[in-house]
């Protein structure tokens, strides 16, 4: 995508400006991508303008970039648990009325003991589990251990973000002198009249 600078005084599709908002990003420096139509923008055509929220890269990881990141890692976990149960002739259903805690207690906490290495791969995808699951009561746990604890998982929601195969979510470079994530799932409206005073604000276009 080629930035290049508006004419000041005009809005167009593609201009993005300052002092936009969006959902879950109360308190942080959102801009906005105008997606109305050209010609209505040049008309004045338009009851509320339409644009797409973008937000730095940083801001995106620790709240779009974290759901997709904790579901990620979580059907990960999950996946691995089943596996394991599986190769410990143990039925997945089990999960349905014990905790992965409750199973290594009952199942393989001797083994455990003897330091049998299946005992201890369960141990530790149970530690993980756990992990998860106090991280989703409170979020105000450092995310970067998160991040930390599924680096691979983290290079490759970046990779896809930024090779544009994240539904929903764009990546942008070089928009106000750093790299932001525009958030396509859901378009955002300002009034006619919010509209008319962005022509003394906004500062690239495309």
């Amino acid at each position: 995508m080629e930035l290049r600078s508006p004419k000041i005084g005009r809005l167009n599709q593609g201009v993005i400006f300052t002092c936009a908002k969006a959902e879950r990003y109360d308190g942080r420096q959102v801009f906005g991508l105008i997606i109305t139509a050209r010609c209505d923008l040049a008309q004045e055509k338009f009851p509320m303008l339409n644009y797409v929220p973008v937000v730095s890269l940083d801001d995106w990881l620790v709240t779009d970039g974290l759901d997709l990141m904790l579901s990620r890692a979580s059907a990960d976990t999950t996946g691995k648990l089943k596996g394991a149960l599986k190769t410990a002739g143990i039925a997945e259903s089990l999960l349905n009325s014990q905790s992965p805690r409750q199973i290594f207690d009952s199942f393989f906490l001797d083994d455990y003991s003897k330091g049998k290495k299946p005992a201890k791969q369960f141990f530790d995808i149970v530690e993980v589990c756990e992990f998860l699951a106090s991280f989703q009561r409170n979020i105000s746990l450092c995310i970067d251990n998160l991040y930390k604890q599924f680096d691979a998982q983290k290079k490759r929601l970046l990779e896809e973000l930024i090779r544009h195969n994240l539904s929903g979510h764009y990546f942008l470079s070089r928009v106000f002198d750093g790299e932001r994530a525009a958030r396509i799932c859901s378009a955002y409206a300002g009034s006619h009249f919010y509209s008319s005073q962005l022509s003394h604000d906004y500062s690239s276009g495309c």
